[in-house]
Order: C-alpha cells, then sequence, then structure tokens
C-alpha cells in the first residue's frame, strides 16, 4: 500500500502538468474556452492562460519536491 504522502505528491504534480497543458492551449487558442464553456468563459484572455500555467508550475514544483524530499 503507497503512503498518503507519496499519492498525493504525485497528485499534485499530475494536476500541475494537467493545468499547463490547458495554459498552454489557452494561450495558443483564445477563443476555444469561450466556445467549448460559454457561461464560464465568455472573455478569454492572455491572463487566464498565464494563471493556469503559473498554478500548474507551483504544483508540478511542489508535488515533485515533495515526492523527491519523501523518497529520499
Amino acid at each position: 500500500m503507497e503512503q498518503p504522502i507519496t499519492v498525493l505528491s504525485s497528485a499534485a504534480a499530475g494536476l500541475g502538468l494537467w493545468w499547463i497543458i490547458l495554459g498552454v492551449i489557452v494561450l495558443m487558442f483564445p477563443g476555444l474556452p469561450g466556445a467549448v464553456f460559454r457561461p464560464f468563459f465568455a472573455r478569454s484572455t492572455w491572463k487566464r492562460g498565464a494563471m493556469l500555467i503559473f498554478l500548474g508550475l507551483l504544483f508540478t514544483l511542489g508535488g515533485a519536491i515533495t515526492l523527491t524530499a519523501w523518497l529520499s
């Protein structure tokens, strides 16, 4: 059975990577979120993509650092 800290760290890193991918997609295609999620993303700006990338980097780095420190 896995330790809870390894599961949470891996989940945080995976979630962070997903948010980075979504942020890059929002930056490349700014009209896509507005077309898919009309009531929530009526106007998509570069700030939303940058925010997703920034949060993704924080989660990925935090999860990776925690996982590395725990396994060492």
